[in-house]
């Protein structure tokens, strides 16, 4: 019989368009910084949209932001849970805008690709890659949540992860609910 047990969060970490840093994401905060500006990048109209710093790509931020986890004793025990909206459909469009086609993978494109990326850097016991639009990492924290609680896992790690992908931009902007206030 599995006895339910507390659950801690004991580490976390951040990558915003407000800094690179939980620390630092707060203080932008604090002081009142977005990180959300004008950008015609990703749509031919001007909205606003929070970016990252370009000079890593995604997989760098992610490596980056799981290496600063500090990420020790993954065995049996622990499970990865992935939330994301877009998984790697950047690659993708990526590709076509260099009219390259030829290069897709299936494997890139899927919504597992970012949870295939991190098992690349670190094994895991098993994954599951949530995508359910806006909610996608909240799904993914509260049924970490239940893993522990259960008894079925002893740790988990829940990535919440997205990438500015155009086919995004474009249908938050057909729906009318991007703005041009930054």
């Amino acid at each position: 019989m599995n006895i339910p047990r507390d659950v801690f969060i004991n580490s976390m970490s951040a990558a915003t368009c407000a800094g690179n840093t939980i620390e630092a994401t707060f203080e932008s905060i604090l002081a009142g910084k977005t990180g959300v500006q004008k950008n015609i990048d990703y749509h031919s109209a001007d909205v606003a949209i929070g970016v990252l710093d370009n000079k890593k790509t995604f997989d760098e931020h992610l490596k980056d932001t799981l290496a600063s986890l500090k990420l020790q004793n993954r065995d049996k025990k622990t499970f990865l849970l992935v939330g994301s909206s877009v998984g790697g459909m950047l690659h993708t469009e990526n590709l076509a805008l260099a009219n390259n086609l030829r290069e897709f993978s299936a494997q890139k494109h899927a919504i597992s690709s970012i949870t295939d990326t991190i098992n690349s850097f670190y094994p895991f016991a098993d994954s599951i890659s949530f995508s359910t639009a806006c909610t996608s990492s909240a799904n993914a924290l509260i049924f970490g949540y239940e893993l522990i609680k259960s008894g079925a896992y002893d740790r988990v790690v829940v990535v919440g992860a997205d990438s500015i992908a155009r086919t995004t931009v474009q249908g938050f902007h057909s729906l009318g609910v991007l703005s041009a206030n930054a």
